[in-house]
This record gives C-alpha cells, sequence and structure tokens, in this order.
C-alpha cells in the first residue's frame, strides 16, 4: 500500500494577514482596491493554482467570517484587503518568533534572478558587442560598397546588444535590491525599453 503523503497544515491566521500587507505594499498600482489572491498566495510562497486556492478557502472564510478582510470579485479574481480590524490584529501579533515569518518576496526573487543571471553573462553580452564592433570596422574597411542592407542589418544587431549589456549592467551594478517596505518599480525614464527584462537576453542573432 503506497505511503499517504502528509497532510499540509494551513499557514496561521496572522501568518496570512502578514502576507496580506506585504503583497499591498508592494502592489504596483496604488489606484486598485486590495490585491490579487494569487498574488497573496505568491507572498506565502505557494503555487498558484486551484488545487491551492480550495486548499485555502476555510482560512479566507475564517478572515472574513471575524472581520479582518474584506473581499470583492468586481473584476473576476477575487482582491482582498485589511480591515481596520486585521491591521490592529496584525500589529499586535508582530513578535520576534519568526512564527509568521514570509518567505522571500516575490519582487525581492526578481531581483536576486537578475542580479545572478546577469553575474554569470555580462561577460559574454561584452564579447557579443565587442565582436560585432570589430564586424562593423571590417565592413568600413572593405572597401567598394557595402548594400544599404547589409548596414541596417548590423544596426539591428548592435542595438540589441547594446541594449542587453545595459540592461545586464543595470542589474548587476545599479539595481539596488529591494526594501519589502515598498514596492520595488523600475524607475526607467519614459520610452527606455525596460532594463529588468531578461527574456531580451535570449534573442538569437542568427535570425536576422
Amino acid at each position: 500500500m503506497p505511503a499517504r503523503e502528509p497532510t499540509r497544515v494551513l499557514p496561521p491566521v496572522e501568518k496570512v494577514l502578514t502576507a496580506i500587507d506585504r503583497a499591498y505594499r508592494h502592489r504596483r498600482s496604488h489606484e486598485r482596491w486590495g490585491v490579487w489572491i494569487s498574488d497573496v498566495k505568491a507572498h506565502l510562497g505557494l503555487p498558484h493554482t486551484g488545487a491551492t486556492t480550495v486548499w485555502l478557502r476555510p482560512v479566507w472564510q475564517q478572515l472574513e467570517a471575524n472581520g479582518l478582510i474584506e473581499q470583492s470579485r468586481k473584476s473576476g479574481e477575487p482582491r482582498c484587503c485589511l480591515t481596520r480590524k486585521g491591521q490592529l490584529r496584525l500589529a499586535a501579533a508582530q513578535d520576534a518568533s519568526g512564527l509568521n515569518e514570509l518567505p522571500e518576496s516575490p519582487q525581492h526573487a526578481r531581483w536576486r534572478k537578475a542580479h545572478d543571471e546577469a553575474a554569470g553573462r555580462i561577460a559574454g553580452f561584452r564579447r557579443d558587442l565587442r565582436d560585432l564592433l570589430d564586424e562593423a570596422t571590417a565592413l568600413l574597411g572593405a572597401g567598394g560598397q557595402p548594400p544599404s542592407g547589409q548596414w541596417y542589418e548590423l544596426a539591428t544587431r548592435i542595438k540589441d546588444a547594446c541594449e542587453r549589456l545595459g540592461s545586464a549592467t543595470y542589474c548587476l551594478h545599479e539595481w539596488a535590491e529591494p526594501d519589502d517596505a515598498r514596492p520595488d518599480v523600475d524607475d526607467a525614464p519614459h520610452g527606455q525599453t525596460s532594463r529588468r527584462d531578461l527574456t531580451r537576453w535570449n534573442r538569437d542573432e542568427a535570425v536576422y
């Protein structure tokens, strides 16, 4: 007979309140009411699945029945917010026991991943850009008149290489480790490509 999986213990009320509070402080838009339930689960270190939602339902019901949170479904996925009573309960529960300590916040995990990946890839990005500049120099010195399309193709590759190197430089040296007291938002100038978009780092130059 297969061994039964151990029964998961629901997180204590105070820990869920702590997660709601941190998710609220980290929200990107201060105009929206409350926080997504999925964000609260992320702050608890739980996957965003239907099974997790069902598993946590007794906790949400208890919090709402006790007047510690308000919930709204106006925009589809449920949102929640601490009530004044919930805020007082959370403040009273703050202690040095660590029982309600949360796992790493999602915004800190994003920073750590970007910082570590930038450290491992920035040297390669420098080499890529240097090779492209050598290619441009060779094209200039080759004589004749290269077709315009060749210059435009090279310009696109150089631009992408500069953006990858700029992004990695920012993530490694300029992106300060986030403080959990406030949301961590990229303050890039308007119109500038996000310096935190790591998906751009994997563009294959062979497509050009």
